[in-house]
């Protein structure tokens, strides 16, 4: 049911954030809580770069254990490529010249954002996340559903 973004998966496995942390507590038992190989990736990446790797290595394979991790395939990469046509046909220039050169960062959105909107759309999840990109495409690509757990 739930596809949590990095900056919710880091509120969990750090404890960080109350908010988050009392809304998981609410989730019923039986509810699906995932993520996918990106969300997976940025994880590692913010554990390779922390000061306590092997703690926080620790801490990152008990998440892992608790959620399921959605792998990209065939399916999502064809949510992938509509959402990212949808998304460029919405913000690029309507000049030619300027469209050819615009990129999907250029309107401040990372493709990281697309794959994870791709994988959500495929496995029917509401996206978790503070992130205002998913407002962004959610304006676009209206199937997309998108909630925060930071706020009370």
């Amino acid at each position: 049911m739930y596809l949590l973004d990095t900056n919710h998966c880091s509120d969990i496995i750090t404890g960080r954030n109350p908010n988050t942390i009392n809304k998981l507590k609410q989730i019923p038992e039986d509810a699906q809580i995932a993520i996918n190989s990106i969300i997976y990736g940025e994880l590692v990446l913010m554990v390779e770069k922390s000061q306590q790797k092997l703690k926080n290595a620790l801490l990152l394979e008990n998440f892992i254990r608790k959620v399921r991790l959605y792998p990209l395939d065939a399916a999502t990469a064809i949510h992938y490529g509509e959402i990212h046509a949808a998304i460029f046909d919405h913000f690029a220039p309507k000049e030619q010249a300027k469209r050819r050169k615009f990129r999907i960062q250029d309107c401040g959105m990372h493709n990281h954002d697309l794959w994870i909107a791709a994988t959500a759309l495929q496995h029917d999840l509401t996206i978790v996340t503070d992130d205002s990109d998913f407002n962004r495409i959610r304006e676009v690509i209206g199937a997309v559903r998108v909630e925060s757990w930071r706020r009370s």
